[in-house]
């Protein structure tokens, strides 16, 4: 639900005490250029397994319906917060 409010898709009832801050991420929120939606995994860093001299294989795939550079944009954000990478990488 999350996903499909922060893209426009739905509305939601905010609980009352937690209407500021949904109204200062709306008004941050900005509209994306982008190519067409695709289906992309959702969650794919830490979802893909490797092992000599065989391919990549994805596991638990996350379905969904969006550009590209979203999923792109996942896995930077993945890399930064949980894998500790640098951000001038």
């Amino acid at each position: 639900m999350a996903d499909r409010v922060a893209w426009g898709e739905q509305g939601i009832d905010v609980i009352e005490d937690r209407t500021a801050p949904y109204s200062t991420l709306l008004e941050l929120r900005r509209p994306v250029e982008h190519e067409a939606a695709q289906l992309i995994h959702g969650d794919l860093t830490g979802n893909v397994l490797f092992a000599a001299d065989d391919e990549p294989a994805v596991i638990d795939f996350s379905p969904y319906w969006r550009p590209p550079v979203f999923a792109e944009a996942i896995v930077v954000a993945d890399g930064l917060l949980w894998f500790d990478l640098p951000a001038a990488c």
